[in-house]
Protein backbone atom coordinates (compact mmCIF):
# COMPACT_ATOMS: atom_id res chain seq x y z
CA UNK A 1 0.00 0.00 0.00
CA UNK A 2 2.73 2.26 -0.18
CA UNK A 3 2.55 5.18 -2.34
CA UNK A 4 6.45 5.29 -3.14
CA UNK A 5 7.08 5.04 -7.09
CA UNK A 6 9.70 6.29 -8.40
CA UNK A 7 8.57 5.78 -11.70
CA UNK A 8 5.58 8.05 -12.27
CA UNK A 9 5.72 10.49 -14.66
CA UNK A 10 5.07 8.37 -17.83
CA UNK A 11 8.68 8.56 -18.98
CA UNK A 12 9.54 12.48 -18.08
CA UNK A 13 10.58 11.75 -14.01
CA UNK A 14 11.21 16.07 -13.79
CA UNK A 15 7.61 16.31 -15.02
CA UNK A 16 6.28 14.33 -12.18
CA UNK A 17 8.63 16.15 -9.86
CA UNK A 18 7.69 19.85 -11.29
CA UNK A 19 4.09 18.87 -10.98
CA UNK A 20 4.00 17.40 -7.50
CA UNK A 21 6.24 20.22 -6.12
CA UNK A 22 4.26 23.46 -7.54
CA UNK A 23 1.04 24.43 -6.45
CA UNK A 24 -2.43 23.80 -7.65
CA UNK A 25 -3.03 26.57 -9.63
CA UNK A 26 -2.09 27.64 -12.95
CA UNK A 27 -1.82 30.87 -12.54
CA UNK A 28 1.29 32.28 -11.53
CA UNK A 29 3.31 29.33 -12.37
CA UNK A 30 2.21 28.24 -15.78
CA UNK A 31 2.00 24.59 -14.89
CA UNK A 32 -1.08 22.45 -16.04
CA UNK A 33 -2.73 21.15 -13.35
CA UNK A 34 -3.93 18.23 -15.99
CA UNK A 35 -1.57 15.61 -14.78
CA UNK A 36 0.31 13.14 -16.78
CA UNK A 37 -0.16 9.58 -15.58
CA UNK A 38 0.56 9.33 -11.34
CA UNK A 39 1.17 14.12 -11.17
CA UNK A 40 -1.67 13.78 -9.17
CA UNK A 41 0.05 11.55 -6.58
CA UNK A 42 2.18 14.37 -5.37
CA UNK A 43 -0.51 16.72 -3.99
CA UNK A 44 -1.93 14.10 -2.08
CA UNK A 45 -3.90 15.62 1.28
CA UNK A 46 -1.62 14.15 3.88
CA UNK A 47 -2.90 15.84 7.36
CA UNK A 48 -7.10 15.52 6.15
CA UNK A 49 -8.75 12.25 6.56
CA UNK A 50 -7.75 10.20 3.47
CA UNK A 51 -10.85 10.17 1.30
CA UNK A 52 -9.28 7.26 -0.79
CA UNK A 53 -9.55 4.77 1.27
CA UNK A 54 -12.29 2.61 -1.12
CA UNK A 55 -9.94 3.28 -4.41
CA UNK A 56 -6.82 2.22 -2.51
CA UNK A 57 -8.43 -1.24 -1.69
CA UNK A 58 -9.11 -2.09 -5.08
CA UNK A 59 -6.61 -5.13 -5.78
CA UNK A 60 -4.24 -4.31 -8.42
CA UNK A 61 -4.50 -5.49 -11.98
CA UNK A 62 -2.20 -8.99 -12.54
CA UNK A 63 -1.33 -7.46 -16.14
CA UNK A 64 0.11 -3.96 -14.54
CA UNK A 65 4.40 -4.34 -13.67
CA UNK A 66 6.23 -1.77 -12.57
CA UNK A 67 8.84 -0.54 -14.36
CA UNK A 68 12.81 -1.08 -13.93
CA UNK A 69 14.48 1.57 -12.11
CA UNK A 70 18.03 2.74 -11.67
CA UNK A 71 19.62 2.29 -8.16
CA UNK A 72 19.62 5.83 -7.59
CA UNK A 73 18.71 8.99 -10.06
CA UNK A 74 18.91 12.99 -10.00
CA UNK A 75 16.75 14.82 -12.10
CA UNK A 76 17.61 18.65 -12.60
CA UNK A 77 14.84 21.30 -14.21
CA UNK A 78 14.75 24.71 -15.29
CA UNK A 79 11.84 26.53 -16.50
CA UNK A 80 10.80 30.47 -17.96
CA UNK A 81 7.50 31.39 -18.50
CA UNK A 82 4.88 33.70 -18.21
CA UNK A 83 1.33 34.54 -18.01
CA UNK A 84 -2.01 37.41 -17.91
CA UNK A 85 -4.43 37.17 -15.34
CA UNK A 86 -7.27 39.12 -15.15
CA UNK A 87 -7.56 39.71 -11.29
CA UNK A 88 -4.20 38.36 -10.12
CA UNK A 89 -5.15 40.00 -6.46
CA UNK A 90 -8.49 37.87 -6.53
CA UNK A 91 -10.53 40.73 -5.09
CA UNK A 92 -14.12 41.71 -5.80
CA UNK A 93 -14.78 42.30 -9.55
CA UNK A 94 -15.52 45.94 -8.87
CA UNK A 95 -11.98 46.25 -8.10
CA UNK A 96 -10.02 43.82 -10.19
CA UNK A 97 -7.50 44.99 -12.05
CA UNK A 98 -5.46 42.81 -14.86
CA UNK A 99 -1.93 42.31 -14.72
CA UNK A 100 1.34 40.10 -16.85
CA UNK A 101 3.84 38.69 -15.06
CA UNK A 102 6.88 36.46 -15.62
CA UNK A 103 8.11 33.33 -13.73
CA UNK A 104 11.58 31.82 -13.62
CA UNK A 105 12.67 29.24 -11.31
CA UNK A 106 13.92 25.44 -11.00
CA UNK A 107 14.49 22.22 -8.50
CA UNK A 108 16.05 19.55 -8.35
CA UNK A 109 15.16 15.92 -7.24
CA UNK A 110 17.04 12.24 -5.96
CA UNK A 111 15.16 9.23 -5.89
CA UNK A 112 17.58 6.05 -4.03
CA UNK A 113 15.90 2.78 -4.74
CA UNK A 114 16.76 0.34 -1.46
CA UNK A 115 16.19 -3.31 -1.67
CA UNK A 116 13.30 -3.10 1.11
CA UNK A 117 12.15 0.34 0.01
CA UNK A 118 13.36 3.57 -1.20
CA UNK A 119 13.25 6.73 -0.25
CA UNK A 120 12.71 10.54 -3.02
CA UNK A 121 13.38 14.07 -1.75
CA UNK A 122 13.12 17.24 -4.26
CA UNK A 123 12.92 20.85 -3.91
CA UNK A 124 11.98 23.71 -6.14
CA UNK A 125 11.81 27.77 -5.93
CA UNK A 126 10.17 30.12 -8.32
CA UNK A 127 10.56 33.83 -8.64
CA UNK A 128 7.49 35.89 -10.13
CA UNK A 129 8.00 39.46 -11.02
CA UNK A 130 4.62 41.47 -11.82
CA UNK A 131 4.47 44.41 -14.50
CA UNK A 132 2.58 46.43 -11.42
CA UNK A 133 4.86 45.26 -8.93
CA UNK A 134 4.48 45.46 -5.19
CA UNK A 135 3.16 42.67 -3.50
CA UNK A 136 2.45 40.43 -6.31
CA UNK A 137 6.72 40.38 -6.43
CA UNK A 138 7.00 37.06 -4.87
CA UNK A 139 9.47 34.34 -4.26
CA UNK A 140 7.55 30.69 -3.40
CA UNK A 141 9.59 27.69 -2.75
CA UNK A 142 8.00 24.04 -2.01
CA UNK A 143 9.69 20.71 -1.20
CA UNK A 144 8.53 17.38 -0.61
CA UNK A 145 10.29 13.68 0.71
CA UNK A 146 8.55 10.44 0.65
CA UNK A 147 10.29 7.43 1.81
CA UNK A 148 9.30 3.66 2.19
CA UNK A 149 10.47 0.24 3.90
CA UNK A 150 9.47 -3.39 4.10
CA UNK A 151 10.11 -4.15 7.22
CA UNK A 152 8.83 -8.09 6.84
CA UNK A 153 6.93 -9.98 3.79
CA UNK A 154 3.69 -9.19 5.11
CA UNK A 155 4.48 -5.25 6.70
CA UNK A 156 5.59 -1.53 5.30
CA UNK A 157 6.04 1.38 6.33
CA UNK A 158 5.74 4.59 4.76
CA UNK A 159 6.22 8.44 5.52
CA UNK A 160 5.56 11.61 3.56
CA UNK A 161 6.12 15.13 4.07
CA UNK A 162 5.76 18.11 2.27
CA UNK A 163 6.75 21.98 3.26
CA UNK A 164 5.91 25.32 1.00
CA UNK A 165 5.52 28.78 0.49
CA UNK A 166 2.89 30.16 -2.18
CA UNK A 167 -0.48 32.39 -2.95
CA UNK A 168 -3.37 31.40 -0.96
CA UNK A 169 -4.93 30.55 -4.23
CA UNK A 170 -2.01 28.29 -5.39
CA UNK A 171 -1.92 26.18 -2.12
CA UNK A 172 -2.94 22.54 -2.61
CA UNK A 173 -4.17 22.22 0.98
CA UNK A 174 -6.91 25.08 0.06
CA UNK A 175 -7.91 24.80 -3.10
CA UNK A 176 -8.50 21.20 -3.30
CA UNK A 177 -12.08 21.73 -0.84
CA UNK A 178 -12.47 25.30 -2.56
CA UNK A 179 -11.20 27.51 -0.38
CA UNK A 180 -10.41 30.51 -2.47
CA UNK A 181 -9.72 33.87 -1.00
CA UNK A 182 -7.90 37.03 -1.87
CA UNK A 183 -4.20 36.68 -2.63
CA UNK A 184 -1.77 36.45 0.60
CA UNK A 185 0.73 34.63 1.04
CA UNK A 186 0.92 30.75 2.64
CA UNK A 187 2.95 28.93 4.62
CA UNK A 188 1.74 25.27 4.49
CA UNK A 189 3.48 21.84 6.70
CA UNK A 190 2.03 18.73 5.88
CA UNK A 191 3.07 15.35 6.94
CA UNK A 192 1.54 11.72 7.16
CA UNK A 193 3.10 8.42 8.49
CA UNK A 194 1.45 4.72 7.57
CA UNK A 195 2.23 1.22 8.35
CA UNK A 196 0.83 -1.26 6.32
CA UNK A 197 0.22 -4.75 7.60
CA UNK A 198 -0.70 -8.12 5.52
CA UNK A 199 -2.87 -9.90 7.53
CA UNK A 200 -3.73 -13.11 5.52
CA UNK A 201 -3.86 -13.98 1.52
CA UNK A 202 -7.15 -11.43 1.55
CA UNK A 203 -6.87 -9.25 4.33
CA UNK A 204 -5.09 -6.20 5.93
CA UNK A 205 -4.80 -3.44 7.71
CA UNK A 206 -3.62 -0.11 6.92
CA UNK A 207 -3.18 2.63 10.00
CA UNK A 208 -2.04 5.78 9.59
CA UNK A 209 -1.60 9.32 10.61
CA UNK A 210 -1.65 13.02 9.02
CA UNK A 211 -1.11 16.58 9.87
CA UNK A 212 -1.22 19.89 8.38
CA UNK A 213 -0.76 23.62 9.24
CA UNK A 214 -1.60 26.70 7.22
CA UNK A 215 -0.38 29.61 8.11
CA UNK A 216 -1.15 33.31 6.37
CA UNK A 217 1.40 36.10 6.39
CA UNK A 218 0.01 39.77 7.17
CA UNK A 219 -3.30 38.59 6.62
CA UNK A 220 -6.74 38.81 8.63
CA UNK A 221 -6.86 35.03 8.13
CA UNK A 222 -6.36 32.86 10.63
CA UNK A 223 -3.80 30.23 10.99
CA UNK A 224 -5.32 26.42 11.23
CA UNK A 225 -3.78 22.89 12.58
CA UNK A 226 -5.55 19.86 11.55
CA UNK A 227 -4.70 16.16 12.98
CA UNK A 228 -5.90 12.71 11.63
CA UNK A 229 -5.27 9.35 13.30
CA UNK A 230 -7.52 6.41 10.87
CA UNK A 231 -7.14 2.64 10.86
CA UNK A 232 -8.68 0.69 7.94
CA UNK A 233 -9.25 -3.46 7.75
CA UNK A 234 -9.88 -4.35 4.24
CA UNK A 235 -10.98 -7.59 2.56
CA UNK A 236 -10.18 -9.04 -1.01
CA UNK A 237 -13.87 -10.16 -1.69
CA UNK A 238 -13.09 -11.41 -5.04
CA UNK A 239 -10.10 -11.12 -7.74
CA UNK A 240 -11.26 -7.71 -9.10
CA UNK A 241 -12.65 -5.95 -5.50
CA UNK A 242 -12.69 -5.52 -1.94
CA UNK A 243 -14.58 -4.01 0.75
CA UNK A 244 -13.23 -2.20 3.83
CA UNK A 245 -14.12 -0.72 7.17
CA UNK A 246 -12.72 2.61 8.15
CA UNK A 247 -12.76 4.52 12.07
CA UNK A 248 -10.95 7.78 12.00
CA UNK A 249 -10.36 10.46 15.23
CA UNK A 250 -9.79 13.95 14.02
CA UNK A 251 -8.93 17.49 15.66
CA UNK A 252 -9.00 20.86 14.92
CA UNK A 253 -6.02 21.75 17.42
CA UNK A 254 -5.49 25.29 15.73
CA UNK A 255 -6.99 27.87 16.61
CA UNK A 256 -8.03 27.47 20.53
CA UNK A 257 -8.72 24.20 22.29
CA UNK A 258 -8.69 20.92 20.41
CA UNK A 259 -11.75 20.01 19.16
CA UNK A 260 -12.46 15.97 17.86
CA UNK A 261 -14.19 14.86 15.65
CA UNK A 262 -14.99 11.15 14.92
CA UNK A 263 -15.65 9.26 11.19
CA UNK A 264 -16.77 5.57 10.84
CA UNK A 265 -17.62 4.28 7.52
CA UNK A 266 -17.37 1.58 4.64
CA UNK A 267 -15.90 1.28 1.15
CA UNK A 268 -16.02 -0.98 -1.48
CA UNK A 269 -13.26 -0.94 -4.64
CA UNK A 270 -12.91 -2.79 -7.62
CA UNK A 271 -12.42 -3.33 -11.10
CA UNK A 272 -15.40 -2.81 -13.94
CA UNK A 273 -13.90 -4.33 -17.42
CA UNK A 274 -10.19 -3.86 -18.51
CA UNK A 275 -10.47 0.13 -18.69
CA UNK A 276 -12.58 1.18 -15.52
CA UNK A 277 -12.59 1.24 -11.45
CA UNK A 278 -15.38 2.40 -9.10
CA UNK A 279 -14.57 2.88 -5.43
CA UNK A 280 -17.73 3.93 -3.06
CA UNK A 281 -17.79 4.78 0.35
CA UNK A 282 -20.35 6.04 2.72
CA UNK A 283 -20.49 6.88 6.40
CA UNK A 284 -20.93 9.56 9.47
CA UNK A 285 -18.82 12.04 11.09
CA UNK A 286 -19.68 12.42 14.95
CA UNK A 287 -18.66 16.47 15.73
CA UNK A 288 -18.41 18.01 19.25
CA UNK A 289 -20.81 20.88 18.97
CA UNK A 290 -19.82 24.82 20.00
CA UNK A 291 -23.11 25.34 20.76
CA UNK A 292 -25.32 23.48 22.80
CA UNK A 293 -27.72 21.69 20.71
CA UNK A 294 -25.59 22.28 17.95
CA UNK A 295 -25.38 20.09 15.00
CA UNK A 296 -23.93 16.17 16.12
CA UNK A 297 -23.39 14.15 12.88
CA UNK A 298 -23.29 14.49 9.36
CA UNK A 299 -23.05 12.05 6.37
CA UNK A 300 -19.71 11.36 4.92
CA UNK A 301 -18.99 9.55 1.59
CA UNK A 302 -16.96 9.77 -1.81
CA UNK A 303 -17.27 8.22 -5.18
CA UNK A 304 -14.69 7.56 -7.58
CA UNK A 305 -14.94 6.53 -11.25
CA UNK A 306 -11.45 6.15 -13.09
CA UNK A 307 -10.87 5.38 -17.05
CA UNK A 308 -7.59 4.52 -18.25
CA UNK A 309 -7.06 4.31 -22.01
CA UNK A 310 -4.54 3.64 -24.17
CA UNK A 311 -4.01 7.50 -24.89
CA UNK A 312 -5.29 9.10 -21.99
CA UNK A 313 -7.54 8.83 -18.59
CA UNK A 314 -10.65 10.23 -17.03
CA UNK A 315 -11.60 10.78 -13.11
CA UNK A 316 -14.77 11.36 -11.95
CA UNK A 317 -14.76 12.33 -8.30
CA UNK A 318 -17.18 13.17 -5.01
CA UNK A 319 -16.41 13.60 -1.79
CA UNK A 320 -18.38 15.20 1.23
CA UNK A 321 -16.44 15.23 4.39
CA UNK A 322 -15.87 17.22 7.68
CA UNK A 323 -12.61 19.31 7.65
CA UNK A 324 -10.71 22.99 9.17
CA UNK A 325 -11.75 25.75 7.31
CA UNK A 326 -8.40 27.28 7.33
CA UNK A 327 -8.85 30.80 7.27
CA UNK A 328 -11.29 31.05 9.29
CA UNK A 329 -10.84 28.71 12.18
CA UNK A 330 -13.93 27.24 11.81
CA UNK A 331 -14.97 23.05 11.31
CA UNK A 332 -16.88 23.13 7.96
CA UNK A 333 -18.10 20.42 5.52
CA UNK A 334 -17.38 20.21 2.30
CA UNK A 335 -19.02 19.02 -0.93
CA UNK A 336 -16.54 18.95 -3.56
CA UNK A 337 -16.57 17.19 -6.98
CA UNK A 338 -14.03 16.97 -9.71
CA UNK A 339 -13.34 15.92 -12.95
CA UNK A 340 -10.03 15.56 -15.23
CA UNK A 341 -9.14 14.15 -18.55
CA UNK A 342 -6.29 14.01 -20.39
CA UNK A 343 -5.42 12.95 -24.39
CA UNK A 344 -1.74 11.82 -25.95
CA UNK A 345 -2.09 13.10 -29.69
CA UNK A 346 0.93 11.41 -30.85
CA UNK A 347 4.07 10.40 -29.28
CA UNK A 348 4.83 14.30 -28.43
CA UNK A 349 2.18 16.33 -27.35
CA UNK A 350 -0.43 15.51 -24.69
CA UNK A 351 -4.30 17.83 -23.81
CA UNK A 352 -6.07 17.98 -20.42
CA UNK A 353 -8.86 19.46 -18.94
CA UNK A 354 -10.31 19.25 -15.65
CA UNK A 355 -13.04 21.37 -13.52
CA UNK A 356 -14.04 21.27 -9.78
CA UNK A 357 -17.13 22.57 -7.41
CA UNK A 358 -16.73 22.61 -4.32
CA UNK A 359 -19.73 23.82 -1.19
CA UNK A 360 -18.06 24.55 2.11
CA UNK A 361 -20.22 25.44 5.05
CA UNK A 362 -20.37 25.07 8.84
CA UNK A 363 -22.43 22.42 10.10
CA UNK A 364 -23.94 25.18 12.74
CA UNK A 365 -23.16 28.60 11.20
CA UNK A 366 -26.20 29.11 8.98
CA UNK A 367 -24.22 32.18 8.23
CA UNK A 368 -21.30 30.52 6.63
CA UNK A 369 -21.48 29.20 3.10
CA UNK A 370 -18.51 29.56 0.53
CA UNK A 371 -19.08 28.33 -3.22
CA UNK A 372 -15.99 27.97 -5.89
CA UNK A 373 -15.69 26.82 -9.21
CA UNK A 374 -12.34 26.19 -10.96
CA UNK A 375 -11.71 25.13 -14.62
CA UNK A 376 -8.45 24.49 -16.63
CA UNK A 377 -7.33 23.65 -19.75
CA UNK A 378 -4.12 22.84 -20.56
CA UNK A 379 -1.88 21.79 -23.64
CA UNK A 380 2.24 19.92 -23.48
CA UNK A 381 4.40 19.24 -26.51
CA UNK A 382 7.66 17.62 -25.88
CA UNK A 383 9.64 19.45 -28.52
CA UNK A 384 12.82 17.00 -28.08
CA UNK A 385 14.29 14.47 -25.44
CA UNK A 386 15.46 17.42 -22.65
CA UNK A 387 12.52 20.67 -23.72
CA UNK A 388 9.27 20.91 -23.41
CA UNK A 389 6.58 23.48 -24.05
CA UNK A 390 3.48 24.08 -21.80
CA UNK A 391 0.51 26.55 -22.00
CA UNK A 392 -3.31 27.01 -21.16
CA UNK A 393 -6.26 28.24 -19.58
CA UNK A 394 -7.81 28.89 -16.46
CA UNK A 395 -10.61 30.45 -14.61
CA UNK A 396 -11.79 30.46 -10.81
CA UNK A 397 -15.22 31.92 -9.04
CA UNK A 398 -15.68 32.11 -5.44
CA UNK A 399 -19.22 33.14 -4.10
CA UNK A 400 -19.32 33.65 -0.37
CA UNK A 401 -22.59 34.06 1.56
CA UNK A 402 -21.94 36.62 3.50
CA UNK A 403 -20.69 38.87 0.86
CA UNK A 404 -22.71 40.55 -2.12
CA UNK A 405 -19.49 40.39 -4.11
CA UNK A 406 -18.25 37.29 -5.95
CA UNK A 407 -14.18 36.83 -6.50
CA UNK A 408 -13.17 35.53 -10.01
CA UNK A 409 -10.21 35.42 -12.03
CA UNK A 410 -9.07 34.14 -15.51
CA UNK A 411 -6.03 33.84 -17.28
CA UNK A 412 -3.46 32.11 -20.11
CA UNK A 413 -0.43 31.48 -19.37
CA UNK A 414 2.90 29.89 -21.00
CA UNK A 415 6.14 27.65 -20.00
CA UNK A 416 9.22 26.49 -21.41
CA UNK A 417 11.57 23.81 -19.85
CA UNK A 418 14.97 22.21 -19.70
CA UNK A 419 15.75 19.38 -17.57
CA UNK A 420 18.80 16.93 -17.44
CA UNK A 421 18.83 13.82 -15.39
CA UNK A 422 21.44 10.92 -14.42
CA UNK A 423 21.97 7.71 -12.16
Amino acid sequence: MSRYNPTRGGGRPWLAWVLALLPASVGAQGVPSGAPAGASEGSTRTGELDSTVAGRIIPPRDDVASAPTALSSWVLWLRLGGSWDSNPRFLPETAANPDYSGTGGGGMSFTRRLSQGGISLAGDAWLVRSQSGGALDRFNYSGVMDASYRLSPHATTSLRGTFGRSDSRESAVLTSSGLLYAFTRTRTLTGASELSWQMSRRNGLLARVGYEDVSFEQSPLIDGAFLTTSATFSHQAGATSAIGLSYSLQAITRPGPARPTHTAFASWGGHMGRAWSLALSAGATHLTPVVAGGVAWTPYGTADLTGRFRHGMLTLRYSRSLGLAYGLGEQRVADVATGQASHKLGKAVEVSLSGSWALNRDPENLNYRLTSYAARGGLAWSVSRRFDLMGGYYAYRSRPASSGSDLSSQGVYIMASLWTNWS
